[in-house]
């Protein structure tokens, strides 16, 4: 498990560390870890992209290229599948 800070995370999600603060306050689950003899936040590296995931979901833009995408095929008659559920 990787644990990354909030500029650490803020990088690979691609957003400010004052995102990922905000996330925190919203519930992301972080803990304090010591380095270099100081304590700081840290996130589970598997935590952050779900929690970016379910985000994402939920982001106008993001619906809006999906939609175009979805357009897209439609014009060109490709067939889509739903996900099958298993469980």
């Amino acid at each position: 498990m990787t644990q990354l800070t909030y500029r650490e995370a803020a990088k690979i999600v691609r957003r400010s560390p004052r995102t990922i603060r905000y996330w925190r306050q919203r519930g992301m689950p972080m803990i304090w870890e010591v380095r270099q003899g100081q304590r700081v936040r840290v996130v589970d590296q598997v935590v952050l992209l779900a929690w970016r995931r379910e985000r994402m979901h939920n982001w106008p833009p993001h619906q809006y290229r999906i939609r175009l995408q979805l357009a897209e095929l439609a014009a060109n008659h490709v067939q889509i599948e739903p996900p099958q559920n298993h469980g």
